[in-house]
């Protein structure tokens, strides 16, 4: 698999803060701090509250009698306590005490960028499988720890396509298997092609990323030089816009189609439906088999697990 050594400023030592806001709505009393500036949390922070905030850690906690009000964290959500004079109760409620300070979520990226040289060869790759079949394609990056180096691994992958009168055809989604990877590797991203259409993600996009933490790159407008790009980062299902190309990759002069591995377009099939509701095989444009004919890709060793897929 391909693979280059990130450079000493890939792997700062600590968090460093770019462009990078919540695309998603989260639960907040009023607008805060920018996330960019969420700032830290002193250790002894330690307010006084006028509701007491308590934590259930066990089934046997003791029921603190000495409090009159108060506010109870547990494994169901949060609850306001009563010890009065005629009662004792427990109620669910979404109220938290107004003199807890404000929070904002945040994220701060020290993800290995991947090498210009190597972004521009998949990029190189979409834009061969574009300009052939009018298809979307993929590429998913490893971090290997120990060789401190991003790896980049095509899957065997399944594009689907659909024609106009004229012929023209229009990408719909791509498929692939995950590999299975070696226990000093992690995933840290994914990358795919949107060929002529804009780099926004699609619904079926957002879905696949809300349960995918890393980096999510789409390449759109692919004719052009350079293509649209767009990127999210994901985590714990929250998902972040990355403003700068340069946050995640370090940099992109031209695309690099003459040095794609012949491998990485072995591992691409491409269908359309055909008049009867079947998939039929795509050709590639006349002319591309004399380059896609290099060394046979690798049989695959393992069984394939659950799709992910990525379509409009």
């Amino acid at each position: 698999m391909p693979s280059f050594t990130s450079s000493p400023e890939s792997t700062p030592p600590g968090p460093q803060p770019v462009s990078v806001e919540s695309l998603d709505s989260a639960p907040a009393r009023a607008p805060r701090t920018p996330v960019e500036a969420a700032p830290s949390v002193p250790r002894d922070a330690s307010p006084t509250l006028l509701t007491p905030v308590l934590i259930k850690t066990s089934e046997t906690m003791p029921w603190p009698d000495d409090q009159g009000v108060f506010h109870l964290v547990t494994g169901d959500g949060l609850y306001v306590c009563r010890n009065h004079e005629f009662f004792v109760s427990s109620v669910p409620t979404d109220l938290w005490p107004a003199e807890l300070p404000g929070h904002a979520p945040f994220l701060h990226l020290r993800y290995p960028r991947l090498p210009q040289r190597l972004f521009e060869q998949i990029v190189g790759f979409f834009s061969l499988i574009g300009d052939a079949y009018g298809a979307e394609a993929a590429v998913l990056l490893a971090w290997n720890r120990e060789q401190k180096q991003v790896e980049a691994i095509v899957p065997w992958q399944r594009s689907l396509v659909s024609s106009g009168w004229s012929g023209k055809a229009y990408p719909i989604s791509v498929e692939y298997d995950m590999p299975i990877l070696p226990a000093a590797c992690c995933w840290i991203a994914d990358l795919h092609s949107h060929v002529e259409e804009g780099s926004h993600s699609s619904s079926i996009d957002e879905r696949d990323e809300r349960h995918r933490p890393g980096i999510h790159l789409i390449v759109g407008r692919i004719s052009q030089e350079p293509p649209e790009f767009s990127i999210t980062a994901v985590v714990d299902g929250l998902r972040f816009r990355v403003r700068h190309l340069e946050s995640v990759v370090e940099g992109y002069d031209r695309r690099r189609a003459d040095e794609v591995p012949a491998d990485w377009i072995g591992k691409v099939s491409v269908w359309r439906w055909g008049s009867h509701g079947q998939q039929v095989r795509v050709p590639p444009r006349s002319g591309f088999e004399a380059f896609a004919a290099g060394p046979a890709p690798t049989p695959r060793q393992a069984e394939p697990l659950p799709p992910h897929s990525s379509s409009r």
